[in-house]
């Protein structure tokens, strides 16, 4: 009758061990796909996130030219406005052509920078 209780209980300890391995085996699955959705889950994250960043960037870029060259017209503008009236002025003899000259010369030296600034902005 013990040997009888010891299989039994030796068979039973088989079928736990059996039952053990495979809910073990359950929550190795389990634990695969858990990890496998927060892997996907911060995948989308970053992509969000990085698409995001682009179209900030995109539009803080664009807004930047646009502000960029609105400065610049009104500044070509204003330039041309006091060179036409300072032409007429030295044309009618109230002032000397020196002084044209001198303003003309300022007026190139700033262009010239205005341009080099701008190609160093777009590289």
């Amino acid at each position: 009758m013990e040997n009888q209780q010891g299989d039994a209980s030796q068979s039973d300890r088989a079928l736990i061990n059996a039952e053990l391995q495979t809910e073990q085996a359950k929550a190795q699955v389990e634990i695969a796909k858990i990890q496998e959705r927060i892997q996907s889950g911060w995948q989308k994250v970053i992509a969000e996130a990085s698409d995001k960043l682009e179209r900030y960037s995109t539009q803080k870029a664009s807004g930047e030219r646009r502000y960029t060259t609105t400065l610049t017209i009104g500044i070509l503008l204003f330039l041309i406005i006091i060179t036409g009236t300072l032409a007429v002025l030295t044309w009618k003899g109230l002032v000397s052509g020196e002084s044209l000259l001198f303003f003309l010369g300022t007026l190139a030296g700033s262009v010239l920078m205005l341009v080099a600034e701008r190609i160093k902005s777009q590289r």
